[in-house]
């Protein structure tokens, strides 16, 4: 795997490069096992210049965050998928990339109070409830994403002191 352990330094020379390093464009890794949801994500943000990778299931998303060499800007995660939950998914993914380096939105129709808390409590970074307008998608995205440049910034300063 070509990924960095949570322990190592995110700075550091063995940090993975993200889409955006090496395209120049932000990438939104959206996993879901309905094709529609990634035609409505598609359709909602790439006005914005996001461009859109989508994966049917957690083990397809997997299979390219280890094959590529890169990783996405943020990955939308439908909670509710047949095999690996976006749950587990997000487990799994908590236990390589940190929530400040690979934001995680959970995308979901559950929308009680304890899948919210379970979401938030296995690593996403915000829970949006399906159904959700562009505008809203497009706000939370743009937040995540703002968190995950001062986050990276401050690193950035701290290893130079």
């Amino acid at each position: 795997s070509t990924a960095t352990s949570s322990g190592s330094s995110v700075g550091g020379s063995d940090k993975v490069k993200q889409h955006s390093e090496i395209y120049g464009t932000l990438e939104i890794l959206s996993v879901d096992d309905h094709a529609i949801n990634h035609c409505v994500v598609e359709n909602s943000v790439t006005s914005k210049g996001y461009k859109v990778t989508s994966c049917m299931s957690g083990s397809e998303a997997f299979e390219l965050l280890e094959t590529r060499g890169y990783l996405p800007d943020l990955i939308l995660l439908d909670c509710m998928m047949p095999g690996m939950s976006g749950c587990e998914m997000c487990e799994r993914l908590r236990e390589t990339y940190p929530c400040n380096t690979l934001p995680v939105i959970m995308v979901s129709a559950k929308n009680n109070e304890d899948d919210i808390v379970r979401g938030l409590a296995v690593g996403c970074n915000d829970y949006i409830r399906k159904p959700y307008g562009p505008n809203e998608l497009n706000a939370r995205i743009d937040v995540q994403l703002r968190l995950k440049k001062l986050w990276l910034t401050e690193i950035g300063r701290q290893l130079k002191e």
